[in-house]
């Protein structure tokens, strides 16, 4: 298993009146629309993802200043959850860890103190490294097949235990 490095750099420009304006952005060290920003996690590989932000123009402090906001990221609705262990909200610098267990498009949102969010994307190609699983259900279909599995097995050994004592 092998972690795939991806970042997003992100720029605040603001205007002559020194207001945020907009976002620059580049990935991978090419420049990007932030919106269509991508990190692309290669197969069979977790991904650890680095955003950053830069405001060269802008305060160091204050409530101007740009920041992550306290919750930055926001995920769609996923079957398993791919994305973890983020951190750096309320600063300029955020990180995570991405499964890359299935194949396709996290189309994520970024959420900032004194600027708009914006919608960057992770491209997972799929066969992340697996992790120890958890042994119980997730989901109401898998509680109710593993209760029917296990009051098969209860009238089996029942019979069995049955059969066995009337010898």
């Amino acid at each position: 298993m092998s972690v795939n490095q991806g970042s997003i750099e992100l720029t605040v420009v603001r205007n002559p009146g020194g207001k945020f304006d907009r976002w620059d952005a580049s990935s991978g060290g090419k420049n990007c629309v932030p919106s269509a920003c991508a990190v692309t996690v290669q197969h069979g590989n977790s991904g650890q993802v680095s955003i950053t932000i830069s405001d060269p123009h802008g305060p160091t402090t204050g409530p101007q200043k740009v920041t992550f906001a306290s919750s930055p990221l926001q995920l769609p609705p996923m079957p398993k959850p791919e994305i973890h262990h983020v951190s750096g909200g309320g600063t300029a610098n955020l990180s995570f860890l991405d499964h890359n267990w299935d194949a396709g498009t996290i189309k994520y949102t970024l959420q900032f103190n004194n600027a708009p969010q914006i919608d960057p994307i992770i491209q997972n190609t799929g066969g992340g490294p697996g992790v120890q699983q958890n042994f119980l259900p997730t989901t109401a279909g898998a509680f109710a097949l593993d209760l029917a599995i296990a009051f098969v097995v209860g009238i089996v050994v029942a019979l069995i235990v049955r059969r066995l004592a009337s010898r």
